[in-house]
């Protein structure tokens, strides 16, 4: 199935993507007021639309795995806003949370998700809360927090790029330094009034301007 637009809302879970099936959601208008925006058993991809779960008793999506033919619990996010309690969810009865995705979006949730005992993996987007570093992917090695917005974080492969799309008040932090290292903290004052970023890097970095 695959959804274009459209507005959806009701039923226990507003869209549910049940044994082998092939969900494509590109845009739409999607509230839940009851477990979740979207129920995924096997392979689902969402490239767009908003799906509002602020009502939801479960995080904006619920994702869960039995098996590697009609219930794979794989779950793509490429872009569209999410918001409401978590990203996404485990659903309860399935072996795990199956394998989660997500290069880009905008999520204004309160924690990235929940109960989640399979893989989730962010590269990119914009969030509400700190990513944990265990949901990053490998590529990812800085974190810009910007001082404004209700979705102030993302995530970069460089020090260098987050500092690039760093904007006056922001902050960069070097994602890399071991546990327990010295760290630094950078201010850099450019002198144009309130063009201040404050970086967070380890001993013997090099920072690009």
């Amino acid at each position: 199935m695959t959804i274009n637009g459209g507005t959806f809302g009701g039923g226990l879970n507003t869209i549910k993507n049940d044994d082998y099936g092939q969900l494509t959601i590109n845009g739409g208008m999607f509230s839940s007021y009851a477990q979740a925006c979207v129920l995924n058993w096997n392979e689902a991809t969402i490239s767009g639309g908003t799906f509002d779960g602020t009502g939801a008793s479960n995080g904006v999506v619920l994702n869960g795995y039995l098996n590697d033919t009609m219930d794979k619990g794989k779950l793509t996010i490429t872009d569209g806003e999410f918001i409401g309690n978590a990203i996404v969810e485990k659903m309860y009865g399935s072996n795990n949370s199956g394998n989660v995705e997500i290069t880009g979006g905008t999520f204004d949730v309160d924690e990235i998700a929940v109960s989640l005992d399979g893989t989730l993996e962010i590269s990119g987007g914009n969030y509400s809360v700190s990513v944990p570093q265990t949901y990053l992917a490998s590529s990812v090695n800085a974190e810009l927090r910007r001082a404004t917005g209700t979705t102030p974080y993302s995530y970069y492969a460089r020090v260098a790029d987050a500092t690039a799309a760093a904007q006056p008040g922001d902050t960069v932090t070097d994602l890399t330094i071991p546990s327990g290292a010295e760290t630094y903290t950078v201010t850099l004052n450019y002198g144009y009034g309130n063009r201040i970023t404050t970086i967070k890097v380890s001993e013997n970095e090099t920072i690009s301007l």
